[in-house]
């Protein structure tokens, strides 16, 4: 029992005094790691990302390389030999690796490698009425709230224009944010309706981002109508008409004439009646002087 003790220290021993030439056995080589990005990275189409390696003291030479060479943006290109850091962007959607090899004197290698995730993420947008409904009186005066964003970038101008349903709908309206910003929200456009009647009056609204993508439009449809007169039969202007109008009484349910040519006969009669009256009354009167 004591022998293989003895004969395990001894290994140990042995490890232990070998280690450092294992460790640099292992370590032959210049060695080299991402800075920037430090993981997989994701971004829009033509949006740059920085590119930044760390390399060993040891490193006498840096050699670059860039998957999908043929979809670098305009204006970009892969980080030039020797150099520890460059931007590089794609004009395509898809996932592109991009990688630097390090050499010392002794033809030693090592390489490092991160992945790029390239998406088409165009901004989005929305438009509504400020009190939820499409519908107005012609010739009205519409406030429609724009709200637009962008996961990637930002969003740096508005667009939008009308049609009356006869010409083209043209998004020829701009405005150029002064700080562009991820999120823009309520951005009032005020627009006026027809002055004739139409159900064909629409409105379309988009967004550009950093990149110049544009957001698919959104297109609000207003109607313009003509209000309709209710009827007020309590206080109408109108006057009605006096000719042989016949009302009932509520009390006594007998009818009345009001106003009319029958009106007229019995006010004559009776004043006709008031004279033979009267006479009858003077011819009385005169007899009883003569008796």
């Amino acid at each position: 029992m004591k022998k293989k003790f003895s004969l395990l220290a001894a290994a140990f021993l042995l490890v232990f005094q070998f280690l450092p030439t294992f460790k640099a056995f292992a370590a032959e080589g210049p060695t080299v790691s991402f800075l920037e990005p430090s993981s997989e990275a994701t971004v829009t189409v033509d949006d740059a990302v920085h590119l930044k390696i760390a390399a060993s003291a040891d490193v006498a030479n840096i050699l670059w390389f860039c998957s999908g060479g043929g979809h670098l943006a305009a204006g970009y290109a892969c980080p030039a030999t020797d150099r520890t850091e460059g931007d590089v962007a794609y004009n395509a959607t898809g996932v592109y690796t991009v990688g630097a090899t390090v050499r010392d004197n002794d033809g030693h290698a090592n390489s490092a490698e991160i992945t790029i995730r390239v998406i088409n993420d165009r901004p989005s947008i929305e438009a509504v009425t400020e009190d939820e409904g499409n519908e107005y009186e012609v010739g009205s005066n519409v406030v429609i709230l724009v709200s637009a964003r962008d996961a990637y970038g930002t969003v740096n101008k508005l667009k939008w224009g009308c049609s009356d349903g006869t010409s083209d709908l043209l998004l020829t309206s701009v405005y150029n944010l002064s700080t562009p910003q991820k999120v823009v929200d309520n951005y009032r456009v005020e627009v006026t309706l027809p002055d004739v009647e139409t159900d064909r009056f629409s409105c379309g609204f988009a967004a550009v981002d950093d990149d110049e993508e544009e957001s698919e439009p959104v297109i609000l449809t207003l109607r313009a109508v003509v209000p309709t007169v209710e009827e007020n039969t309590e206080n109408s202007d109108t006057p009605e008409a006096t000719d042989s109008v016949v009302k009932g009484s509520p009390d006594t349910g007998a009818a009345t004439l009001e106003n009319g040519s029958a009106g007229a006969d019995v006010s004559v009669a009776a004043a006709v009646a008031s004279v033979i009256v009267a006479c009858w009354i003077f011819a009385r009167a005169s007899k009883k002087e003569v008796l």
